[in-house]
């Protein structure tokens, strides 16, 4: 839970970094609800960076129409390939894809 290690004091974005940059991955799956909590654009650009070929997709799993789309969590989500939202509100919410 990067909410809970943010809290507890933890660098969650240095430790996503040493995580993705071991391990390789193809695929990144998160969950994140907004760029609070140690997690931000600089964090998600920074996965892309390390795993470029991977498919990045964020699930947002709760209720979270505001914080979607506030304009930190949208460039948060931007380098992702999908994102799934089990809210319908945020069905029409768009994303600027990366590097625009």
């Amino acid at each position: 839970d990067y909410a809970m290690r943010y809290t507890e004091g933890q660098n969650t974005h240095d430790e996503l970094k040493r995580i993705t940059e071991a391990f390789k991955p193809h695929l990144i799956f998160t969950q994140f609800h907004n760029a609070n909590y140690g997690v931000s654009d600089e964090t998600t650009r920074m996965l892309r960076t390390c795993a470029p070929k991977a498919v990045m997709l964020n699930w947002n799993g709760d209720v979270w129409t505001t914080n979607v789309r506030n304009a930190k969590t949208q460039a948060m989500l931007a380098p992702y390939d999908v994102l799934t939202f089990t809210s319908e509100p945020l069905l029409s919410t768009r994303v600027a894809p990366f590097g625009t």
